[in-house]
């Protein structure tokens, strides 16, 4: 585990073959999240990203509130896998991408897929 410029880092240095990385932010709203929230931050993701097509995007709920996931295949001479979510709670938002070379992608699913599960928000009085 590693963090830098915000972001914590998840990877095993002698047997892991991607990253799972996790960022968060406040959100710019402060108010109660709408449901394609999560969805909308997925396209903008994507597009500042430069891949055009997340039409696979979807939607679930995490810790309550509502979240988004995508795999998207980043073409070129090595071309890289990518799993994003994002989870939203009133105030916060959480991005977290996973990345590894392409025919790698299910290695490290289950230990990606317990992270993404085990998330919760720590809600403040």
């Amino acid at each position: 585990m590693s963090e830098g410029s915000g972001v914590i880092s998840l990877y095993d240095p002698l047997n892991g073959v991607g990253a799972l990385q996790i960022s968060l932010a406040q959100r710019t709203r402060q108010s109660p999240v709408d449901p394609s929230e999560a969805l909308d931050l997925a396209v903008e993701f994507a597009k500042q990203k430069g891949w055009l097509d997340v039409s696979a995007a979807t939607q679930f709920i995490c810790d309550g509130s509502p979240a988004s996931y995508f795999v998207f295949v980043e073409e070129g001479d090595e071309p890289t896998f990518w799993r994003v979510w994002h989870l939203l709670d009133r105030t916060r938002v959480a991005l977290l991408t996973y990345n590894c070379a392409l025919g790698s992608e299910d290695v490290e699913l289950s230990a990606c897929e317990e992270v993404v599960e085990s998330f919760r928000w720590q809600h403040t009085a």
